[in-house]
């Protein structure tokens, strides 16, 4: 298994929207890393894993585990990834 740990020191912790995903503390560019790390031009790399260390307000830190063994029907585009981080950041600690 190989992993990345991406820090955002003002990726914002808390709900953002998907109509302006850089003014969310350059969230962004934590969606480009995932995409460059999980994806190949036309499938996922298997056994990956991304840990995004959120540092930004209102509720610092948090971290995002994304398992590419886990994920299914994903694109790569950076909505599709921010939209995945936004419904992770709606679940408490160890979900």
């Amino acid at each position: 298994m190989r992993g990345f740990l991406v820090i955002g020191n003002k990726a914002t912790t808390g709900p953002f929207s998907l109509k302006n995903i850089p003014g969310a503390g350059r969230m962004d560019i934590m969606c480009r890393c995932i995409s460059q790390a999980i994806f190949l031009s036309h499938s996922i790399r298997e056994s990956m894993e991304v840990y995004l260390l959120l540092l930004g307000d209102p509720n610092p830190p948090r971290v995002v585990k994304i398992k590419s063994d886990e994920l299914k029907g994903m694109s790569p585009d950076e909505r599709s990834v921010a939209g995945l981080i936004r419904k992770a950041l709606k679940f408490k600690a160890g979900k």
